[in-house]
C-alpha cells in the first residue's frame, strides 16, 4: 500500500502544490527505505517545481508489513530494532530541516512524535539553522492526552503545535489507539518516570505563572 499511496500523494502535490503546500504525504520511519524515499520525492518536487510537504512519523504497522513481506517472500522492510527506528526518524527530520533552511517556504514538515529526545534534537537543529518557529515551515504534532506537557512547552516557546483528537465508535477508536501505544512503547514501559517528569514540569509551569519564575524551555 505504501508505494501506491506515495505515488498518489506526489501526483496530488504536483497538481495542487504549485503555489503553496496544500497536500502532504506521511513518511513512516520504521521502514528501512523511508530516508531514500523521501529524498527521492524531494528531488522530484524540485525537478517538477512544486511545493513539497511531509508528515514524519515513526509508524506502527510493523506486524502487517512483516506479514505481507513474508507472504510474498520479500526481505523484512522494517528496521530490526526500535533504536534503529529512532535513528531513522531523527535522520529524516534532520534532512528535512536542512532542506527547509535552503528552500524556505517551498517545503514544510510536521514533526509528529511524542519522543522528547527527537523533539529536542529538532528544536536544536532549527535554532542552529536559523529557522524561525513563527515561519510555520515546521510544525509539531501529538495526540491529545499524550505528552501534553511537551506540547504546552513548545507552544509557550512559539512553536506551532497540532493536537490530534481521535473520535468515533469504540470499535473504530481502539485499534487506532492500540497502534499509537505500540508506536510509543517506550512511554508505556517507562510510565512511572514519565509521570514524575510530567509532575515536575507542571509544577515548574505553575511556579512560572504564579511567581514569574524562568519560563519553561524545550530542554527542561
Amino acid at each position: 500500500m505504501n508505494p501506491a499511496l506515495g505515488v498518489v500523494a506526489l501526483a496530488m502535490m504536483m497538481t495542487y502544490n504549485g503555489r503553496c503546500p496544500l497536500i502532504g504525504h506521511t513518511y513512516q520511519c520504521y521502514l528501512k527505505q523511508t530516508y531514500y524515499n523521501i529524498c527521492r520525492d524531494i528531488g522530484f518536487a524540485k525537478k517538477m517545481h512544486f511545493y513539497f510537504s511531509a508528515k514524519v512519523v515513526r509508524g506502527a504497522y510493523i506486524d502487517q508489513e512483516r506479514a505481507i513481506a513474508k507472504k510474498n517472500c520479500l526481505p523484512d522492510p522494517v528496521h530490526d530494532t526500535y533504536h534503529d527506528t529512532n535513528v531513522s526518524y531523527n535522520r529524516v527530520v534532520g534532512m528535512m530541516l536542512d532542506h527547509i533552511s535552503a528552500v524556505r517556504e517551498k517545503c514544510t514538515v510536521i514533526i509528529a512524535t511524542h519522543n522528547e529526545e527527537s523533539i529536542k534534537l529538532a528544536v536544536q537543529r532549527m535554532t542552529a539553522l536559523g529557522i524561525d518557529p513563527r515561519s510555520e515551515f515546521v510544525k509539531f504534532g501529538q495526540i491529545m492526552g499524550m505528552c501534553d506537557h511537551i506540547s504546552c512547552i513548545l507552544g509557550e516557546n512559539g512553536y506551532p503545535v497540532y493536537k490530534s483528537v481521535p473520535y468515533g465508535s469504540l470499535e473504530d477508536a481502539l485499534p487506532y489507539l492500540a497502534r499509537r501505544a505500540i508506536e510509543n512503547r517506550t512511554m508505556v514501559k517507562d510510565s512511572k518516570s514519565r509521570i514524575l517528569q510530567e509532575r515536575r514540569l507542571y509544577w515548574k509551569e505553575l511556579k512560572y505563572r504564579i511567581m514569574g519564575n524562568s519560563k519553561p524551555s524545550i530542554a527542561a
